[in-house]
């Protein structure tokens, strides 16, 4: 038989199965790499929208009541899932690595910061490892910056801080406008006219209309001339123990010592804001000194 008609034979050899399987187990490793990746990526995503479902949920609770809710736990950086808090599921207590989120809160709104940027606190995620870094100096009252894996989100409170601010401020012009109403359309010195620029008062023992600075006793009314707020003698006439028109406004109104400060914890001003004519007392109101606590600057809140 001629042997070189006979089908030939052909397969893999050895070496080419082993080189194929080797192929394989590479590809392999790189596959499950990088499902795990995307695995984590997803879990990073999820994670990252929970916490800004939760700093929604915070702003809201601070417009309303001034501040964010204290946190829960015995550690004191639980979320505050509670009804009487936030108000939201308990998985909302949770990233998406089953470790519990840590939320801190600070004392008062622009002293400190996360990553950089001023808020009244912020929340952290562990991260794929599920171990805070200590780099992140996370704390109530600290200046935390995102370190190693972990997730941080500062809650923001800026814009309703302002909010708060200037509807304050409306509660408090509208209570100077009550107090000028009472004495509206008076007159003064009995010369016929009311409410009189430049005129002295009845008796003269008892001060000039109108005086020179606060506290000045008079025997007349805020609507004298250009003195309005400035010319209330609180003591003698009102029997208030306040010695300023802040003081003055919320005694005799009963307002509450929530319209002491603005939200930045500095006291509300009476006086010229910026772009205010100074040397005309007329123009006189309250305002905030904005976030910097400084007057007459960019960021004062005038209503």
């Amino acid at each position: 038989m001629d042997m070189s008609t006979r089908p030939h034979k052909s397969g893999f050899t050895l070496l080419e199965i082993l080189l194929a399987l080797g192929i394989m187990g590479i590809i392999a490793v790189f596959a499950i790499s990088l499902g795990s990746s995307v695995r984590q990526g997803a879990k990073v995503g999820e994670t990252e929208n929970l916490m800004k479902e939760i700093a929604v949920k915070s702003r809201s609770y601070y417009r309303n009541t001034r501040s964010l809710p204290a946190p829960g736990g015995t550690g004191g950086t639980e979320i505050p899932v509670a009804a009487d808090a936030l108000n939201m599921e308990q998985k909302y207590r949770y990233d998406s690595w089953g470790t519990p989120f840590s939320y801190y809160r600070h004392s008062t709104i622009g002293t400190t910061t996360a990553d950089g940027n001023s808020c009244a606190g912020y929340l952290v995620s562990a991260g794929p490892d599920q171990v805070l870094a200590a780099a992140g100096g996370y704390g109530s009252d600290s200046n935390a910056v995102t370190a190693e894996d972990d997730l941080l989100i500062p809650i923001d409170v800026s814009q309703e801080a302002v909010e708060i601010a200037l509807g304050d401020l409306k509660v408090l012009q509208s209570k100077v406008a009550a107090f000028d109403a009472i004495y509206a359309g008076i007159d003064n010195n009995s010369d016929g006219t009311v409410d009189e620029s430049g005129c002295a008062a009845v008796d003269s023992s008892v001060g000039n209309c109108p005086p020179t600075s606060w506290g000045d006793t008079i025997d007349s009314d805020p609507n004298c001339g250009a003195a309005t707020l400035d010319a209330v003698d609180n003591t003698t006439h009102y029997g208030c123990t306040a010695t300023d028109p802040l003081g003055f406004i919320r005694e005799i109104y009963a307002l509450g010592t929530v319209y002491q400060s603005d939200p930045w914890g500095h006291d509300y001003i009476w006086g010229s804001p910026p772009t205010y004519d100074d040397s005309n007392q007329r123009y006189h109101k309250f305002f905030s000194a904005g976030p910097n606590g400084v007057a007459d600057d960019a960021d004062d809140i005038v209503p």
